[in-house]
């Protein structure tokens, strides 16, 4: 089955699935937003690793996981 990230491979794509998964004005997406990329966000939202800018339980946190 294919992920969003693999559906979403163009940044205006990117970041209208992003647009129904977070909250308007949410701060730490959008930080990750402005330095990565719409494409980049989405495939870190889907995905378990380091994200830039957060600790390992912060990233957690962003993707809706229990720490």
């Amino acid at each position: 089955m294919a992920s969003l990230s693999d559906v979403a491979s163009d940044e205006r794509t990117a970041r209208m699935v992003l647009s129904m998964l977070v909250e308007p004005n949410d701060p730490v997406t959008g930080r990750i937003l402005a330095r990565l990329g719409a494409v980049e966000t989405l495939w870190l939202a889907e995905h378990d690793g380091a994200v830039v800018g957060l600790s390992p339980v912060d990233a957690q946190v962003w993707r809706g996981l229990d720490p």
